[in-house]
């Protein structure tokens, strides 16, 4: 365990000055603009992945499923996903909200959805209504991610673009790999079986970085 938590403390070291070097200047202080952007992109990734990430095993795990149903979780997130993406480039959405509401809004959904898993991991509702809750998370990651694309877009000057199109990628890279590192280190110091309580703990930390 010490061995694997230095490990993981190198490497997160390693990862912020590789991310200070790319990330604009300002993001860890979410300033105005683009700097702003990209870090509610980081979050959104790594609260996302980190709770899309510990689904199929705590469904395994805490709710006895099988494989197969584990892996139907997978199709629920990409589905809806595909569907807030639909929902966010429908004329009228457009009009009606700007790009701030519209990552609100997502974000929000994000936040409400992710408490599904978490219900369902402390057996406070079923399997039904825990992984449409769910939906709802992907739904709100649908609609969110390219908000933040086209308003990354907007905001950057032309020949920065590039730039912040490469800073935006590592933001979402670097929300995700965090995510998966530190849920992905807690499972197993956990050993061969994970308590319930865990799951919910690590989910809603994922809650955490949606709101």
């Amino acid at each position: 365990r010490s061995l694997g938590l230095v490990v993981i403390g190198a490497g997160t070291v390693l990862i912020v000055i590789g991310a200070v070097r790319v990330l604009p200047h300002g993001m860890a202080r979410l300033r105005r603009g683009l700097p702003s952007v990209i870090a509610v992109r980081l979050l959104v990734s790594a609260g996302f992945m980190t709770v899309g990430g510990l689904i199929p095993l705590m469904l395994v795990q805490t709710q006895g499923a099988s494989t197969a149903v584990a892996g139907i979780s997978l199709s629920v997130t990409g589905c809806f996903w595909a569907a807030g993406s639909w929902v966010n480039g429908i004329n009228r959405v457009q009009q009606c909200l700007d790009s701030p509401t519209r990552a609100r809004l997502g974000t929000a959904l994000i936040a409400l959805g992710s408490l599904g898993p978490v219900l369902l991991t402390l057996r406070v509702v079923g399997l039904v209504p825990g992984m449409a809750l769910w939906a709802v998370a992907a739904l709100g990651m649908g609609i969110v991610t390219p908000t933040l694309s086209t308003q990354l877009l907007a905001l950057a000057p032309p020949s920065e673009q590039g730039q912040a199109s490469a800073a935006n990628g590592l933001a979402m890279s670097t929300g995700a790999a965090l995510a998966t590192g530190v849920t992905g280190a807690a499972i197993a110091l956990e050993g061969a079986r994970t308590p319930a309580g865990t799951y919910a703990v690590l989910m809603l930390g994922g809650t955490a970085c949606a709101l």
